[in-house]
């Protein structure tokens, strides 16, 4: 667990998986379960004001916490003064929890840069074809000399979703505005398999002895 201070009022702190896992918490459980999100948040705040002097007390508390390309949760804390809200572990139901994840279900779409399609073959002999139910529709675009896997409503409660982005950057760039990046792609690229990409790259264009399968 490590502590950034930004501003005055403002701090980054990012958790690794070992973080989450010791307090028995993973990738999901903070996605879908704000309480249990917050009382790890409380417990890291209470280490910042011991490392890097960040009060809380008196102060209304926000957080924003979303997941790194590198596998880290990274958590942003606002502070502003209050004359009446103690955020503290007593008074811990007025703290606001802003969840900004990569998972988070108001994104459409989540879209992955490949630079070519000998790289989108590797990602998916890597992972076997477990990732095709992950999401409503995975599409295959090309686009300005590169390729493009598009997800479209991802599944937070599927088996691989801790694996999912983690994987994907180590073959891949996400697109960060990938909301508005789609309807450039859906107008100007090329749809060349549409559905589930990953099912007919897997059929026709891997061999059987080199996929792998990622343990869970």
């Amino acid at each position: 667990m490590k502590f950034e201070k930004i501003t005055e009022n403002k701090i980054r702190i990012i958790l690794s998986a070992q973080d989450l896992e010791n307090d028995n918490i993973d990738f999901r459980t903070v996605l879908s379960d704000s309480t249990k999100a917050r009382n790890l948040f409380l417990k890291a705040l209470s280490k910042a004001e011991d490392e890097i002097g960040f009060k809380t007390e008196n102060y209304d508390l926000r957080f924003e916490a979303f997941a790194s390309e590198s596998g880290n949760f990274i958590v942003i804390v606002t502070r502003q003064k209050s004359s009446s809200i103690y955020c503290n572990e007593k008074k811990k139901s007025k703290v606001k929890v802003k969840k900004k994840n990569l998972m988070n279900s108001s994104s459409i779409y989540f879209i992955y840069k490949f630079n070519n399609f000998d790289d989108i073959c590797n990602y998916i002999s890597f992972v076997s074809n477990d990732i095709s139910s992950i999401a409503e529709e995975i599409s295959l675009y090309s686009f300005d000399n590169n390729y493009y896997l598009v997800f479209k409503n991802i599944s937070i409660a599927h088996n691989f979703i801790k694996n999912f982005h983690p994987t994907l950057v180590e073959f891949s760039t996400y697109i960060n505005n990938s909301d508005i990046f789609s309807s450039k792609l859906f107008e100007c690229g090329t749809n060349i398999m549409k559905h589930n990409a990953i099912n007919t790259i897997s059929k026709y264009f891997l061999k059987k002895e080199n996929k792998k399968k990622v343990s869970e």
